[in-house]
């Protein structure tokens, strides 16, 4: 179940909680119900344990990608001199 105001996002399901505040937020997941990814497992994502919980900080990708975006579009058929 996802609730949403203006500015804060709240998320829940088995074994999962997250919530946001102005794009930034926690995320929370058991190792019982949701089993660690790859990317956890080899450390390419940094995660915080303790017990049998885990933490993630989300961060505002929705704004970066906006401005990637954006960028990429401001200068079509850029090429790269050698």
């Amino acid at each position: 179940m996802v609730r949403g105001w203006k500015n804060l996002f709240i998320g829940h399901t088995r074994g999962l909680f997250y919530f946001r505040v102005f794009g930034y937020g926690l995320w929370f997941a058991s190792y019982s119900s949701m089993p660690a990814p790859f990317s956890e497992r080899n450390g390419y994502v940094k995660v915080l344990r303790f017990k049998n919980w885990r933490m993630k900080v989300l961060r505002r990708w929705q704004e970066t990608s906006v401005k990637q975006n954006q960028k990429e579009e401001a200068s079509p058929g850029a090429t790269v001199q050698q």
